[in-house]
């Protein structure tokens, strides 16, 4: 039985988003004469900020699925698998057909609606699966193998998807619209990375054979680590500036200060010692905690640039 008083952090997360990338549409003149016409003037960052929100998204219901395989208890775990897997079909259709509520119009170049059949045939390979669990049934090992192989190739992609938009809409960026578009981007990218992380721990620590150690959790570790430190103060060498507004200095320092608090588990995590119970627990409690901060982070900076 799901608790749907549990929802509530994942699904301000999305309402956020929505609300957000509303914004950004707002900022857009739309022309009257062809459905082409207004397609080619509506901010194509939005159309980007989307797909790389649905890697994150996928990862998120990956780590859920195995935080409950880890019998890592919390109600919250089979409430976030429902919102995600809700919020991702809503964004995954939207795409291709159009979503009135977000004002976006339905996609038309054949080369990204290609590539938006690949990832829609892998989410519906592991769609079934997501909602047995969220049902409350056991997914067997060799379900549970598959479906985590279904969720990286749905991630892989998802983000050809989001390369083949910036050069498909390259020519309708403005040069202030293309550089909100990296920067959310990295956000986004960093978001991602953080479920990623979360979920190769997760499956480092299990004991049924269902989750063989990952080689690149050092990768992750390391992209993420320089990710999050960074976005506070900038990176110079990517000219990415500091955090734009207090708010999203306030929450990415908030995210920092937990992810400091379970840094060291991961770091143990990547030099190839599987963490005890306990200590998954702790980590998957900082770590859920720092991901969220940086969720809203993104939100904000999205809100930021629609307000430009």
């Amino acid at each position: 039985m799901i608790n749907f008083a549990s929802i509530g952090r994942v699904a301000v997360n999305c309402v956020s988003l929505a609300i957000g990338l509303s914004a950004l549409t707002m900022t857009t003149t739309f022309a009257a004469s062809t459905a082409e016409a207004a397609q080619t003037r509506e901010i194509a960052g939005k159309r980007i900020a989307i797909a790389r929100r649905q890697a994150a998204l996928a990862e998120d219901m990956a780590k859920n699925l195995c935080y409950l395989r880890a019998n890592v208890v919390s109600a919250a775990n089979p409430a976030d698998l429902y919102v995600t897997w809700n919020v991702f079909n809503w964004y995954h259709i939207g795409f291709l057909n159009g979503n009135e509520q977000l004002q976006l119009l339905p996609e038309r170049n054949l080369d990204v609606v290609l590539l938006w059949q690949s990832v829609d045939k892998n989410w519906q390979g592991m769609e079934p699966y997501i909602s047995r669990s969220i049902d409350g049934s056991s997914l067997s090992a060799q379900d549970f193998l598959r479906v985590m192989a279904l969720v990286d190739r749905t991630v892989e992609r998802t983000n050809q998807l989001s390369a083949k938009l910036q050069t498909v809409y390259a020519d309708d960026l403005a040069e202030g619209n293309a550089f909100a578009a990296f920067h959310i981007g990295l956000f986004k990218r960093a978001e991602a990375l953080g479920e990623r992380l979360s979920k190769q721990i997760c499956l480092s620590t299990l004991s049924d054979g269902t989750g063989p150690r990952d080689s690149s959790i050092g990768e992750t570790f390391g992209f993420f680590e320089t990710s999050l430190s960074g976005f506070t103060d900038g990176l110079p060498m990517l000219n990415v500036p500091a955090a734009p507004t207090p708010e999203i200095r306030q929450r990415l320092e908030t995210s920092q200060s937990a992810w400091n608090e379970v840094k060291a588990l991961a770091e143990l995590s990547a030099t190839g010692r599987s963490l005890s119970s306990e200590e998954f627990k702790q980590f998957s409690v900082g770590m859920d905690e720092a991901l969220f901060n940086l969720s809203i982070s993104v939100d904000l900076l999205i809100k930021h640039y629609a307000e430009q």
